[in-house]
């Protein structure tokens, strides 16, 4: 059986081409960071990168790329005032320091993320821009405790009122 030459080359142009894009899927798209080590040495010492300098969430800076209603975005960071381009949906807190061991400003906030999250309001911006200038933490459990003592105040009148 004769193959022709033809189809022999357009064989071969493909093959090649197939070899190419794999090869292209299974190389690497970058350099390695550290080399190979030879098995017969021993190494004492690691390379290790310091990403303090890096920014890793940069994009998120810009709440708009989250592809979310802005009305339900509330964005957390020790640096969000400055580094956000929506300042109405910023919560600062104070940055952490690895030094601070006793640093529970994380935790204080979980009361007003699930009332938050319990109510769902419409447009989270308001309920930020009425803590402005406050600590926020402690600002959420005085008005707390002054709604529960209106409702305990209106729930005496109603009895009051029943007898």
């Amino acid at each position: 059986m004769t193959v022709p030459a033809k189809a022999v080359e357009l064989y071969l142009d493909t093959r090649r081409l197939v070899e190419e894009q794999i090869r292209s899927y299974t190389e690497p798209y970058s350099a390695k960071l550290l080399p190979d080590l030879l098995p017969q040495e021993r190494h004492v010492f690691t390379l290790v990168l310091d990403l303090n300098e890096k920014v890793i969430h940069y994009a998120w800076t810009d709440l708009s790329k989250l592809n979310r209603d802005l009305a339900k975005v509330l964005y957390l960071s020790g640096h969000a005032l400055e580094s956000c381009l929506q300042p109405e949906n910023c919560l600062p807190i104070k940055a952490w320091q690895q030094q601070d061991k006793d640093d529970t400003f994380l935790v204080d906030f979980i009361p007003l993320h699930e009332f938050v999250a319990r109510t769902s309001p419409a447009d989270i911006r308001p309920v930020l821009a009425s803590y402005q200038g406050c600590d926020i933490p402690t600002e959420f459990i005085r008005r707390s405790k002054e709604h529960q003592r209106r409702i305990q105040e209106q729930k005496q009148r109603g009895r009051l009122w029943r007898h």
